[in-house]
C-alpha cells in the first residue's frame, strides 16, 4: 500500500511535479503486449475523439463555468486546442487518467516512428481511399489485422484520421494538474480532514464509514424526506439538468409519495445548479445531530446517531446510539488518507466501505473477498451481510473474490484500504474482533438502475455497522431529545 493511492510510483512521482509531457507519462508505464493500433482503438473509447489535436491538456476538479462538455455527462471540455477534464464529474481516478494518456502517447510514438516515412500511404490514409495493399502494408506496420481497417470507420469514426495526423507530427503535448488534484496535496488534504473530524467527535470511541459516492449523505440527512416533493417538481421543471438517465422518467410515473433513493439521485443535480444551497443545507444539518463539511468534493463529518432528526426509516427502523464519522466521496487518495488516520486513533471500533465497481450485476455486491496480481483480502462477515440483506429484503449479489484494478473489478481504493485496515490491526490500533465490512456498487452511466445501487449498498452498509451486533461494548449515550426540546424549524430549499 501505498501513501499517495497510487499503483505506479512513478505516475505519482510525475503528477506532483504538476506540469509534465506526455512523453514522460508514456515513459513511466510498463510495456504493453498489444499491438500498436489494437490499444489505440481500445483507448479511442477512454479518452475524446481527435484527442490527438490536443496542445495542452488541463486536469481540474472542476470545469471552468463557460464551457460545455464535449457530450452530455462527459468530463471533458474544449477550449480552442487544448483540452479540460474535470474530475469531479469523471468514472476515473487521476492515475487512470494519466495512465490512458501515457499509453495513448506511446501508441502515437509508435505510429509516427512506423508512418512517418510513408506520405503517400498516409495521405491516402486521410482521404480514405485505401486499396488492399495499403491496407495489407499499414496492417503490417500497425500489427493488425488487414480486415480491421474495412469497419473500424463505422465502429470508431475519426479513428483513421488520427493516424494520419500521428504520422504527420509527434503528439507530446503538456499535461497540467491542478495543485489540489496532486497526490502530495490530496493526501495533505486527507490529513487535515481527519483531524478536522477527531477533533468534532464526541470522547470515545467511533464507527467510521467510507463511500467513493456521495450519496451516502442522503440517508443519515433529513433532506430528501423534507424536501422529496420540492426535488421531484425541481426535476421535472429543469430535465437538462438531470444527469441519471431515466431518472426523470421514473419520476413522471412515480406515485404520488416521494421516493426517497429517487430524491437522493436528484441532489448532486440540485446543487450543481444552485451550488448556494448546500451551505444553507449544511447548517440546518449541525443542528440535527450530522455535522458535515465538503472540501473539493470530499463530504466528511460526525454524526450523534441518537440524535439524527428524521434520517433513513429502514436503517434507523429501531433506535440507534453511538457516534458515526462518513467520509464520502471525492479523491480517492484524500479518502485514503483521512481513513489512515482515523485507523491510527485508535477509536474506530467498526468500519464499512462502499465503493465503486465495474460489474455486470446493477446489483449491490457483497465481496468474499478482494484480489490483485500480489495480493489479496478476505472479509469474514460476508455471511453477516448476506443474511441482513436476506431479512430486510435487499437485493444483492453474493459474490466470491473480486478482482481489483481500474478498467475492470472493483475500485483499487477498496483493497488500499483493506490493507490499511490489516496494518491498523498489527499495530494495535484496531482492535482484532472489530467489525469490516466492504460493499460493491457499479458504478454510474448505466442508467437509473446501477445510479441507485450506490444508495442501496451504502443502507445495508449501515445497517451492518449500527446493528446489534457492532453495539457490543459501545459506550452508552445520552438518550435522544424529545419532540419538545425546541426543535429548529427546517428551511431546506429546492
Amino acid at each position: 500500500m501505498t501513501d499517495h493511492g497510487f499503483d505506479n510510483p512513478l505516475l505519482a512521482a510525475l503528477a506532483d511535479r504538476q506540469i509534465v509531457d506526455v512523453s514522460s507519462l508514456a515513459a513511466a508505464l510498463a510495456p504493453a503486449p498489444e499491438g500498436a493500433f489494437d490499444t489505440l482503438r481500445m483507448l479511442s473509447g477512454l479518452l475524446p475523439t481527435g484527442f490527438v489535436h490536443a496542445e495542452r491538456i488541463y486536469v481540474l476538479e472542476e470545469p471552468p463555468p463557460d464551457l460545455r462538455p464535449l457530450a452530455p455527462d462527459s468530463p471533458w471540455y474544449a477550449a480552442e486546442r487544448s483540452l479540460v477534464v474535470a474530475l469531479s464529474r469523471a468514472p476515473f481516478s487521476l492515475e487512470a487518467l494519466l495512465d490512458r494518456i501515457g499509453r495513448y502517447g506511446r501508441v502515437a510514438q509508435a505510429i509516427h516512428d512506423r508512418l512517418a516515412a510513408e506520405p503517400a500511404l498516409v495521405e491516402r490514409l486521410d482521404a480514405g481511399a485505401l486499396d488492399p495493399l495499403d491496407a495489407t502494408e499499414l496492417a503490417m506496420r500497425l500489427e493488425a489485422a488487414p480486415s480491421t481497417f474495412a469497419s473500424v470507420e463505422q465502429k470508431a469514426p475519426g479513428l483513421l484520421a488520427d493516424v494520419a495526423a500521428m504520422a504527420r507530427r509527434l503528439f507530446d503535448p503538456e499535461v497540467q494538474v491542478h495543485a489540489d488534484l496532486t497526490p502530495a496535496g490530496q493526501a495533505a488534504r486527507g490529513r487535515a480532514i481527519a483531524e478536522a473530524m477527531l477533533h468534532r467527535a464526541a470522547p470515545g470511541t467511533f464507527r467510521l464509514l467510507v463511500s467513493d459516492d456521495r450519496a451516502t449523505i442522503e440517508l443519515l440527512s433529513p433532506y430528501t424526506r423534507d424536501l422529496g416533493h420540492a426535488l421531484y417538481t425541481w426535476s421535472l421543471e429543469n430535465p437538462e439538468a438531470i444527469r441519471t438517465r431515466g431518472l426523470v422518467d421514473a419520476i413522471r410515473e412515480a406515485p404520488e409519495a416521494p421516493d426517497d433513493d429517487l430524491a437522493a439521485l436528484i441532489v448532486p443535480d440540485l446543487f450543481r445548479v444552485a451550488p448556494e444551497l448546500l451551505e444553507e443545507r449544511r447548517t440546518q444539518e449541525s443542528t440535527q445531530g450530522l455535522w458535515l463539511q465538503d472540501v473539493l468534493g470530499t463530504a466528511h463529518g460526525v454524526a450523534d446517531v441518537a440524535a439524527l432528526d428524521d434520517p433513513d426509516p429502514l436503517v434507523f427502523e429501531r433506535p440507534k446510539e453511538g457516534s458515526l464519522l462518513v467520509l464520502a466521496g471525492g479523491a480517492p487518495t484524500v479518502l485514503l488518507t483521512a481513513t489512515r488516520a482515523l485507523l491510527e486513533s485508535g477509536r474506530v471500533l467498526g468500519f464499512a466501505g462502499v465503493f465503486g465497481a465495474t460489474l455486470d450485476a446493477d446489483l449491490t455486491v457483497i465481496p468474499s473477498a478482494l484480489i490483485s496480481a500480489d495480493d489479496g483480502v478476505r472479509f469474514s462477515t460476508t455471511a453477516d451481510l448476506v443474511a441482513l440483506a436476506e431479512q430486510h429484503d435487499l437485493a444483492i449479489t453474493n459474490a466470491g473474490p473480486v478482482p481489483v484494478g481500474h478498467e475492470q473489478g472493483a475500485s483499487p481504493l477498496a483493497l488500499w484500504i483493506c490493507e490499511a485496515i490489516r496494518r491498523a490491526r498489527i499495530l494495535g490500533s484496531l482492535e482484532p474482533d472489530a467489525p469490516v465490512f466492504c460493499l460493491l456498487h457499479p458504478r454510474r452511466g448505466g442508467g437509473l438502475r446501477r445510479a441507485k445501487c450506490s444508495v442501496r449498498a451504502s443502507r445495508l452498509a449501515l445497517l451492518a455497522l449500527l446493528g446489534e451486533r457492532s453495539q457490543k461494548g459501545t459506550p452508552r449515550r445520552k438518550p435522544p431529545k424529545s419532540e419538545g426540546s425546541g426543535r429548529i424549524t427546517r428551511r431546506f430549499r429546492a
